[in-house]
């Protein structure tokens, strides 16, 4: 009889301590899931702040692109052979949930398609409203992106 209460009292104990560790990891991913939310929203506050509209990026290559509707559409990448540009915004060409801008000028031409269905950042697991595709120096960059305003 002593045996099973030992026995018992041990897997008890055992069981108490996995479930409090995995409480603790727990605590662990909610307080990263929050700080990354936290910065988002900084980075997003300092956007808007700015005058940016739109925001979107991608990763594989790495990609940023912003739209202030009143000034400009900007786009860098971090892949050789892609120009950076910075373009007027032009008219917006709407067909069902989707938008398109097309612009070019001297420093090369882009083609923005922005569809409102939800999207994933591979990279940081952040979740958006739009899926974004950027069609420029040839080549094709597929991300998220958000409206801010």
């Amino acid at each position: 009889m002593i045996k099973r209460i030992l026995t018992f009292s041990f897997i008890f104990s055992v069981l108490l301590l996995a479930c409090a560790c995995n409480g603790a990891v727990d605590k662990k991913n909610d307080e990263a899931t929050t700080a990354t939310t936290a910065a988002s929203t900084d980075k997003y506050d300092k956007k808007r702040k700015e005058g940016i509209d739109f925001v979107a990026s991608g990763d594989q290559p790495t990609w940023e692109m912003d739209i202030d509707m009143q000034k400009a559409i900007w786009f860098t990448a971090l892949e050789e052979n892609v120009t950076a540009l910075n373009t007027p915004v032009p008219a917006a060409v709407k067909n069902g949930d989707t938008t398109i801008y097309q612009a070019t000028v001297d420093a090369g031409s882009i083609k923005v398609i922005i569809i409102n269905q939800p999207c994933i950042n591979s990279a940081t697991g952040e979740v958006a409203d739009h899926s974004v595709e950027v069609q420029t120096s040839g080549k094709v960059f597929k991300g998220c992106g958000k409206y801010l305003n």
